[in-house]
């Protein structure tokens, strides 16, 4: 897993310390930040991996933060790691589009470690996904369509600027 790197923000250092120990014993690069300001600039930087993020920093609170990642980079999964989460905080994450939501208790660092490592397949689905819809519209272009019916040339030219 070398290379894969996993942004943990909390500004409780004996958190941060725990869950950077836990995740780079199974060989992730560890990067951290402890306001949502420092946060927002490691993302601006072009920070690719799960972002593991709790909710009450000095700066944010709430789920604040969650929603500027999403707004600034929308495929970052960003996994909820906190001590006072509630089930109404959790719906409305979950809905709002965060991977997943964790709460803070005994058994939090293996189900962090799971989290994580989901959260790298799906970030290699969507490369994937995304380089073989780019391929596909590469190769299928409505220009390689004959067609000398007027009408049809119209429909093309319609159908390749809606895509």
């Amino acid at each position: 897993m070398s290379g894969e790197s996993v942004l943990i923000v909390d500004d409780t250092p004996e958190i941060v310390r725990l869950m950077q120990h836990h995740l780079s014993s199974y060989g992730f690069d560890i990067q951290s930040a402890d306001t949502g300001r420092e946060t927002l600039s490691i993302i601006e930087d072009g920070f690719v991996g799960p972002v593991l993020l709790d909710l009450n920093l000095p700066d944010y609170h709430g789920l604040g933060l969650f929603h500027e990642i999403r707004r600034r980079n929308d495929t970052l999964p960003v996994i909820i790691v906190t001590a006072h989460g509630t089930i109404d905080i959790a719906i409305e994450a979950i809905r709002d589009g965060a991977f997943d939501f964790l709460t803070k208790d005994d058994a939090f660092l293996e189900r962090v470690y799971v989290a994580t490592k989901n959260a790298f397949a799906q970030l290699e689905l969507s490369t994937k996904l995304r380089r073989l819809s780019s391929e596909l519209s590469s190769r299928y272009k409505f220009d390689q369509i004959v067609s000398v019916s007027e009408p049809m040339k119209r429909i093309f030219d319609l159908l390749t600027h809606a895509i």
